[in-house]
Formats: C-alpha cells, sequence, structure tokens
C-alpha cells in the first residue's frame, strides 16, 4: 500500500469553474502517487440513464483500470455529503470498475468520516483528501476551512439555539414535533425550525414523519464543547474563609432562601455525582444577582488567588435540567461536561470522567443481561 502526504494548495473558490479547480486538484493528488497513472478526465459524463457524473477521471494502476466518478457539491454539508456519498455507492455497485468520490471546496472532519464510513473517497480544496481503493491510500488532514462559516456557529450556539440543544441532548431518543421542542427549549417556532433545518444539513438529526430525534449526540456535543467557554458567563473571582463544602452549602441555603434561581457548577457540582478529584474552589451559576449572594456569605472580590467563582449565566438555559443532589441544585450533567471542558487544570479530565460516568451510560445503555432470549 502507498502512502503520500501531499503540500497544501489552496486556489481561489469559485463557484463557477468549482468542477474545474476539483479536476485540477484530483490530477495533483493522483500524479504523486509512483504506479498510477491519469489518463483521461472529463466533465459531465453520463453513467447511467438519466445520470450524469460531474467528473470521470480515468487511471491506470498495477491491479487495472479504474474510473472515478467524482460528485463536485458546492457545500460539504454532512447531509450533502450524505446524499452524495449514497448514490455513489449505490451506482459503484453496478459498475465494478467505478470508485466514487465527493469533493466540495471545504470538507469537515466529520463530513470525511462520513465518507469513510460510506465507503467512498472524498476531497475538497482547501488540501484535506481521503481515497482509498486498490493499492492505493491517500490521506491529508488537518487544513482548515480558507472560509471559516460563522453563520453555522451562530445558529447552532447562539445563546437561544443551545436551548434547544440542551433539550435534544438530555434525550437523544425521543421523538419530537417542532412545536413540542419549542415549547420545552421556550424559544419561537421559527427559531425551532430553522435551528431543525440546520441540525437536519449537519447530518445530526433523524427524521421520520414529521417527528425527529438527535441521532448523533455525540457529535453534536462534542462540536459544542469547541464552539464554548464557561467565560462567556458573567465571572466573578472572590475569595471566602471558610472551607470549600461550607462556603457551597451557605451559598445553597442563601439561595433557597431568597428564592433564587442557582446550581453548583464545574468541580462543585461534578463533586456530588461523579466524583474525580479534590478541588480546592467551589462554582457556582447565580441567577440575577450573584453581588448579593457574595455580600450575604462575606465573599471579597479578589485579582488574584480566588476560591469562589460565582457565574451569571450567559442564557437562563443554564439551568435546564437541575439537579437535586445532597441537598444542593446540580447544574445538569450536559453542563458540568461543557464548563468543565473549557476549564484548564484537570478540567478535561473531569469532564472525560463524567462522560464516561454518566452521560454516556445514559446515551447508550447496556442491554439488560437479565433478560432471557425467547427459545
Amino acid at each position: 500500500m502507498f502512502t503520500v502526504r501531499l503540500e497544501q494548495t489552496m486556489p481561489a473558490i469559485k463557484e463557477r469553474d468549482l468542477t474545474a479547480q476539483t479536476a485540477q486538484r484530483l490530477r495533483q493528488v493522483l500524479e504523486e502517487v509512483p504506479f498510477v497513472d491519469v489518463l483521461r478526465i472529463e466533465q459531465q459524463v453520463p453513467i447511467a440513464p438519466g445520470r450524469v457524473s460531474d467528473l470521470v477521471v480515468e487511471i491506470q494502476t498495477p491491479v487495472g483500470a479504474r474510473r472515478l466518478l467524482v460528485e463536485v457539491k458546492t457545500e460539504g454539508l454532512p447531509r450533502t455529503l450524505r446524499d452524495a456519498g449514497e448514490q455513489l455507492k449505490a451506482y459503484v455497485t453496478s459498475l465494478p470498475d467505478a470508485y466514487g468520490v465527493v469533493a466540495a471546496p471545504y470538507i469537515s472532519d466529520r463530513g470525511r468520516a462520513l465518507c469513510q464510513q460510506l465507503g467512498v473517497g472524498c476531497l475538497d480544496l482547501a488540501g484535506n483528501v481521503l481515497l482509498a481503493f486498490d493499492q492505493v491510500f491517500i490521506e491529508k488532514t488537518g487544513y482548515p476551512n480558507p472560509s471559516p462559516v460563522r453563520k453555522l456557529r451562530r445558529a447552532l450556539f447562539s445563546p437561544r439555539s443551545t436551548r434547544v440543544l440542551r433539550v435534544l441532548l438530555a434525550d437523544p431518543a425521543r421523538r419530537w414535533y417542532v412545536r413540542d421542542l419549542a415549547a420545552e427549549a421556550r424559544i419561537s417556532l421559527a427559531q425551532t425550525s430553522n435551528l431543525k433545518r440546520v441540525l437536519l444539513e449537519q447530518d445530526l438529526l433523524g427524521e421520520e414523519r414529521r417527528r425527529f430525534w438527535l441521532a448523533k449526540p455525540d457529535d453534536l456535543l462534542r462540536d459544542w464543547a469547541q464552539a464554548y467557554t464557561y467565560e462567556v458567563n458573567d465571572v466573578r473571582s472572590l475569595y471566602s474563609m471558610l472551607r470549600i463544602p461550607e462556603v457551597e452549602e451557605r451559598l445553597a441555603a442563601e439561595c433557597e432562601r431568597r428564592g433564587m434561581r442557582y446550581g453548583l457548577a464545574l468541580f462543585s457540582g461534578a463533586s456530588r455525582v461523579a466524583p474525580f478529584a479534590r478541588y480546592d474552589r467551589a462554582f457556582a451559576f447565580v441567577d440575577e444577582r450573584p453581588d448579593e449572594i457574595a455580600a450575604a456569605l462575606e465573599l471579597k472580590a479578589v485579582p488574584t488567588g480566588a476560591n469562589v467563582i460565582l457565574l451569571r449565566p450567559y442564557d437562563e438555559g443554564v439551568f435546564y435540567a437541575l439537579q437535586d443532589v445532597g441537598g444542593a441544585k446540580v447544574v445538569s450533567d450536559i453542563q458540568l461536561y461543557l464548563d468543565l471542558r473549557s476549564y484548564k487544570g484537570r478540567g478535561e479530565e473531569a469532564a472525560d470522567f463524567l462522560y464516561e460516568r454518566r452521560i454516556k451510560p445514559r446515551w447508550n445503555p447496556e442491554p439488560d443481561q437479565t433478560t432471557q432470549p425467547e427459545q
């Protein structure tokens, strides 16, 4: 097997000649392999009744002739890649000498994994490639999107959008109608409908007869964690002479007495649901008036050496699915994971431990071993 690592080239992306740029890029990739000869590249070639391939690349390898059938897409959305890959897979089945390839201006890591799962290759103009057929294996990853899609990040991870994500992640298998999800997440029908469309484009949802569910919770949680930092909240760094457990106990009692929403967070919350390591700071979300709680507990603002961190949430969704644990309220496991994942100093390790102990088993429960199969 031959593996080649390619130099990055980033031609300007213009929709009108995207197919031509893809042909040029693919030729460059294949010509790096010493035992592959590129015989011909043609555009808009009929390959079946009513079916035209954007590109057909004829090559010669040590095991014989091959045809690469290339579908060129203007966007590398996972849902688009899946649809194109499934079509290519169907055609390749009836054409023994063919290998399917999906091309786009940019294809993410998740998109490449999806193509690999479908058994088709992929290539983008940013420099990322994955081709695997016969004795050829060409892979190049890690090139960023030359035109980052900020709109996608805003659509998925804006404060109100994340309310929907919390609901979906709380029970990925649950089937939803748009109106019911909007009511649960406390956002408008229009916002919920738009977010559903984006999640479908990202191939994160399953749908049947207008009811939909979160088909890939791990992918969504990973993407959200990459885009999130606990510092998006209003962070108050404070100091107390009390021991950390006493601070947490008094904070919970004071918030309850005042009727204020709160939730122990980060290590303070995780220590109650999935203890991982000792910690020397108390963390809590406090709604609306964290300064009043700080004053009531005699917490002093300090520039350094803080041992109490109060967070005023960037959105009320932070309090979705609060947990009652040991007489105190704790934010959801999803919120704990996100905050820990973005916290330096063993935060990532604690997040992974929480995921393995709490989140993963809930999403993927072990089969009931006490149930005997029918005879």
